[in-house]
C-alpha cells in the first residue's frame, strides 16, 4: 500500500472517530440522564430480575412454563401493589427474584392490621384469577400446558397462604392475632415459627425455614425487642447456617461433574465468609479464644432462650404505632382467609379430576 493510500485510510478513520465523538458529545448528557433515571426508578433491576427469573424457570421446566410462571408471579404481586395503592401506601414497584418469587415493595410500613390483611389477601386473590384464565384456556384449546400451569399456580398460591410471616397467610394471621391480643400474638407467632422450622426440616424445604427466620426477625423488630432477643436471633441464624452446609454438600454430590456445580461453590464461599465473620465477632464479644466458638454459641443460645422466657407483658407491645382492627374486621378477614384457603383446595381437587390431568403432570416433570 502506498503512502498516499495509507494517509487516506488514516484520514478516513479520523473522520469516522470525529463524527462518533461529536455524536457522543451531543447525546452523552441526555443518555446519562436516561440511565440515571432508570437506575433511580429501579427499571434496570426490575428488568434484569424478570429476565433472570424467566431464564431460570425456563431452564428448570420449559420456556412456556417459565414465561407462565413469571406472568403468574407478576399478577400475584400486582394484586398486592393494587391493594397498597388503594390503602394510600406509596410503592416502589414489583421486583422479581430468581428462584425466590417476587416482592411488591412499599416505601412505608403498613399503617394498620386492616391494611396488612387486605394487602396480603389481594395477592392470592389476583393469582386465583390467573388460574381461572388458564382453566378456561384449556377448555377452549384442549392444550394440556394450560392445565399443568393451572395446577402448579394453584399449589404455589396455596403455599403462600401458609400461616407464617412474611408469607401472605402469615401476614393475615399476624394482623388478626395482634388485633386480639398483642402479647398473645407474639407468642403465637413464635409457635408458628417453630412449626415452620419443623415442617421445613421434615420435608427438606430449607427455603421455608429461611422465610420463617426473616418473618420472626421482622416481628421481633416490630416489638422493639431486637437488642434484648439478639442472642436468640443469632443462634437461630447459626443453626440455619449449619443446616445450609449440609444442603450444599448434597448439591455438590448431585451436581458434581456438571457446570451447575458452580452454584454450590459460590454459595459455599459466602457461607465460609459468614462463618468466619461470626467466629471473630463472637470471640470479641465474649473476650474468649476463637477456638472456643462452639462453647460461645451454646452460651449465647442459653442467654437468648432465657431472655425469651423472662419477657414481661409490658415488653410485648408494638412500638411502630400499628393500628389494630375492630372485632367485626377481625371476623371479616378471618372468614376471607379461610374461604380463600378452601377455594384453593377445591380448585386443586377439581383440576385433578379433569380428564387429561395425568398427561399434564408429565409437562411439570
Amino acid at each position: 500500500m502506498s503512502s498516499k493510500e495509507t494517509n487516506g485510510s488514516n484520514t478516513s478513520f479520523r473522520n469516522i472517530f470525529a463524527v462518533i465523538a461529536k455524536v457522543l458529545l451531543k447525546i452523552g448528557p441526555k443518555l446519562g440522564k436516561v440511565l440515571s433515571g432508570l437506575f433511580k426508578s429501579g427499571a434496570i433491576v426490575k428488568t434484569a430480575g424478570a429476565a433472570a427469573s424467566a431464564g431460570l424457570y425456563s431452564y428448570l421446566f420449559t420456556w412456556q412454563m417459565g414465561l407462565a410462571l413469571v406472568a403468574f408471579i407478576f399478577v400475584h404481586e400486582y394484586g398486592h401493589l393494587y391493594a397498597m395503592k388503594k390503602c394510600g401506601i406509596a410503592t416502589k414497584g414489583i421486583y422479581l427474584i430468581p428462584g425466590l418469587g417476587a416482592a411488591a415493595i412499599a416505601t412505608e410500613k403498613f399503617r394498620s392490621g386492616r391494611n396488612e390483611a387486605y394487602i396480603a389477601l389481594n395477592g392470592p386473590f389476583w393469582g386465583l384469577w390467573f388460574v381461572v384464565a388458564c382453566i378456561v384456556a384449556y377448555f377452549f384449546t384442549a392444550d394440556l400446558l394450560f392445565l399443568s400451569i393451572a395446577s402448579m399456580m394453584t399449589f404455589i398460591n396455596l403455599l403462600n397462604l401458609f400461616p407464617v410471616n412474611p408469607l401472605d397467610g402469615g401476614r393475615v394471621v399476624k394482623a388478626i392475632l395482634y388485633s386480639l391480643s398483642s402479647s398473645f400474638a407474639f407468642f403465637a407467632m413464635i409457635v408458628l415459627f417453630i412449626g415452620a422450622l419443623y415442617a421445613s426440616w421434615r420435608f427438606g424445604y430449607l427455603l421455608l425455614a429461611l422465610i420463617a427466620f426473616l418473618g420472626i426477625s421482622e416481628i421481633i423488630s416490630d416489638y422493639g425487642l431486637g437488642e434484648k432477643l439478639r442472642p436468640l436471633i443469632q443462634t437461630v441464624y447459626r443453626i440455619l447456617l449449619f443446616w445450609f452446609c449440609f444442603v450444599l454438600l448434597g448439591w455438590f454430590l448431585l451436581w458434581s461433574g456438571s457446570i451447575a456445580v458452580i452454584v454450590p461453590l459460590v454459595l459455599s464461599a459466602l457461607v465460609i465468609c459468614a462463618f468466619l465473620i461470626d467466629v471473630y465477632s463472637l470471640a470479641e464479644r465474649y473476650g474468649r479464644s476463637k477456638w472456643s466458638y462452639l462453647w460461645s454459641v451454646i452460651i449465647e443460645g442459653r442467654n437468648g432462650l432465657s431472655a425469651l422466657f423472662f419477657l414481661k407483658k409490658t415488653d410485648l407491645v408494638r412500638i411502630d404505632g400499628h393500628e389494630t382492627m375492630m372485632r367485626s374486621e377481625v371476623a371479616k378477614y378471618s372468614a376471607e382467609y379461610l374461604i380463600l384457603i378452601a377455594t384453593h383446595v377445591i380448585f386443586l381437587l377439581a383440576i385433578a379430576m379433569i380428564p387429561g390431568m395425568e398427561l399434564a403432570k408429565e409437562i411439570l416433570q
